[in-house]
């Protein structure tokens, strides 16, 4: 089983309930400017459209071609997004509609610059990232038209409506509906349709070593589907496109279902981490991990973007998809870089030049700033002064996460550990 990005490159309890009631509008608060954005969710499967081409006419355009890559790069990893929901913020002239996108996070992750193209050829470079979920797959973005350089004629995008097929409702998903994938296949083919059935609507499968539940489907699906929409006949939106066996094997294909993608989706709009900016799933683990690797690492990289963005080495270990580069966290890193007592031109020097002990100090930094609730240390207190390590003490005793270290100090280990493992030629204790 492969992401088909191997062939192409967020405690807040939620305030709304859902009452399902045959094409309503769900309004959602979100954090971000308090603005409402609508979402159209429906619990049926009733149809609306009097022709197929009626109903793809009115889908097609809610589906974007999504571009992602390095900020430095020259190339792009493509995927697929689906327009969910929708805001207007401002007033009079000044009024503006943000659209917020759908896809999958291994479609955006690690990358750093984001441009999505609609079906009439418009690109939107405005595309940010609002959050990411690895364990689900799904990521939110949000871009603004009327942000765009140039001539942007988006009054023809629309937003897609979300239908709730699990079985609490009663007109819940069953195999052997017919649904339409519509996506941007090998990154190039923007807008394809192609045609299946339902083959399970909760199958249970091994993604890259991570057990999901998903509605499987014959509809051709390739590399550059990922994040696209899955649509029942009536237009609804039953799915996000994750997933497809590689190689000769055809026919299994896969999709998140949608009451997934939007809970999610609420939860990365509504939990937002203070200084990265980024939405979060609630109860995701955060690891940060403090190795001997990146202390001792040869890095030809400035202090302040080694610590501030960690892009820029590929050994960063995180499980909540990385951080935003620039703005508030080249501001962030100044400031903790200030607390370790760099200061002045130390942000311009080389992390290949500095000491042992300035190293470490520049990791704690970078740990600081990702506000992770898991550690993992490797003798943090390698070359720190005194000082330092009563500092670092003091700040784990106070931590409310959890930390798994190494350390052969039995003063630092005695006032942080609850519980020591010690590895003997006998085995574990």
């Amino acid at each position: 089983m492969k992401y088909f990005k191997k062939l192409f490159t967020l405690t807040f309890t939620l305030l709304l309930t859902l009452t399902l009631l045959t094409g309503c509008v769900i309004i959602r608060d979100v954090p971000s400017g308090a603005q409402e954005v609508k979402i159209n969710v429906v619990d049926t499967n009733a149809s609306t459209y009097n022709s197929l081409t009626e109903m793809l006419d009115d889908v097609r355009p809610s589906v974007l071609e999504i571009y992602a890559g390095q900020e430095t790069a020259t190339s792009y990893s493509a995927g697929s997004g689906v327009i969910f929901g929708a805001t207007e913020m401002g007033e009079g002239e000044n009024k503006k509609t943000y659209y917020y996108v759908l896809t999958c996070h291994h479609v955006i992750d690690g990358m750093q610059a984001f441009m999505a193209k609609d079906i009439y050829g418009n690109e939107y470079a405005t595309l940010t990232l609002i959050g990411g979920d690895p364990e689900s797959d799904i990521a939110v973005m949000r871009f603004c038209p009327s942000d765009e350089k140039g001539t942007i004629t988006a009054d023809a995008l629309s937003v897609a409506t979300i239908r709730i097929t699990n079985q609490t409702t009663q007109n819940y998903l069953k195999v052997g509906e017919s649904v339409y994938a519509i996506g941007n296949p090998l990154g190039t083919l923007g807008g394809t349709v192609t045609q299946g059935i339902v083959s399970s609507t909760n199958r249970e499968v091994v993604v890259e070593g991570k057990k999901m539940s998903l509605i499987q489907t014959d509809c051709a699906i390739n590399s550059g589907n990922s994040g696209g929409g899955l649509f029942d006949a009536q237009g609804n939106l039953i799915g996000i496109v994750n997933a497809g066996y590689a190689g000769d094997i055809e026919g299994l294909n896969f999709a998140i279902p949608s009451d997934l993608a939007l809970d999610i989706a609420t939860q990365l709009m509504e939990q937002i981490d203070e200084v990265s900016g980024y939405g979060y799933v609630l109860n995701r683990a955060r690891v940060m991990a403090v190795v001997s690797s990146q202390v001792y690492g040869d890095y030809d990289l400035a202090i302040l973007d080694y610590s501030s963005n960690p892009f820029n080495q590929s050994t960063y270990a995180t499980y909540l998809f990385g951080v935003k580069a620039g703005s508030i966290y080249a501001v962030a890193g100044l400031e903790y870089l200030g607390r370790m007592l760099f200061s002045g031109e130390d942000g311009v020097k080389k992390v290949n030049v500095l000491s042992g002990g300035e190293k470490v100090r520049v990791m704690l930094s970078k740990m600081m700033i990702m506000a992770s609730n898991v550690l993992v240390m490797d003798e943090p207190t390698n070359h720190l002064d005194m000082e330092s390590i009563t500092a670092l003490n003091n700040g784990l005793i106070k931590f409310p996460g959890v930390v798994l270290f190494t350390s052969q100090d039995h003063q630092f280990i005695q006032t942080i550990a609850n519980r020591i493992m010690e590895i003997t030629p006998n085995g574990l204790i």
